[in-house]
């Protein structure tokens, strides 16, 4: 009597045993999966985030209106203003990072692709039909000039950058300029103060506001 009853109750141990392992089992594959399902998530929240189109929705966007002094100073000088465009070089497209002829970056994007963290130094000159790297500089209507050459003077020229009278390090093409900034993008030997463009004393009193 005693022995059926010990088998009974073994036999409903294990089945109690198996039971749990089973639910155990299922509630650590029903973990993974949410924890699978989160990750893919927040991959495609990050994708989307760096999507240039949405330029992360930092401003400035479609709508705002922003103004940054500007100057080039190659060689100790600083070169003429650039002349006022307002389509994108080589393009009939309207360009929303343009100048008047100011001396100013006038920053009012009309498309997405112009907007937040790429409205940049490197698109403004792109739009004029120049360039700039941390290693060269292309003028627009003008010459391209690397680090390692000469300046009229026999000095060594670099290509160097400020903002706000600061020194800069990295490529000056990323950066985003912010309103009322002052900007100066040179060539210039190492230890050349870079000074300040003549349209920074009209950042604040734009002409076209």
């Amino acid at each position: 009597m005693t022995s059926a009853r010990s088998g009974r109750s073994r036999s409903q141990r294990a089945r109690a045993r198996s039971t749990l392992q089973s639910t155990g089992r299922g509630w650590i594959l029903t973990a993974v999966i949410g924890v699978l399902v989160l990750g893919g998530l927040l991959a495609l929240l990050f994708l989307r985030g760096g999507d240039d189109g949405d330029a992360g929705a930092t401003p400035p966007q479609v709508g705002d209106h922003w103004h940054a002094a500007f100057g080039i100073n190659v060689c100790g000088q600083f070169l003429p203003d650039i002349p006022a465009f307002e389509a994108r070089a080589g393009t009939n497209v309207r360009a929303g990072i343009h100048s008047h002829g100011d001396g100013l970056i006038h920053i009012h994007p009309f498309a997405s692709d112009e907007t937040g963290k790429n409205a940049t130094i490197g698109r403004y000159l792109d739009f004029a039909g120049g360039s700039i790297t941390a290693d060269s500089l292309t003028v627009p209507d003008g010459p391209t000039l690397s680090n390692g050459e000469r300046c009229p003077d026999g000095n060594v020229g670099n290509v160097r950058w400020s903002v706000n009278g600061e020194e800069r390090d990295g490529n000056p093409a990323d950066f985003k300029p912010a309103d009322g900034d002052v900007v100066v993008v040179a060539f210039v030997p190492e230890g050349q103060d870079l000074g300040t463009p003549a349209s920074a004393a009209r950042v604040a009193t734009p002409s076209d506001v």
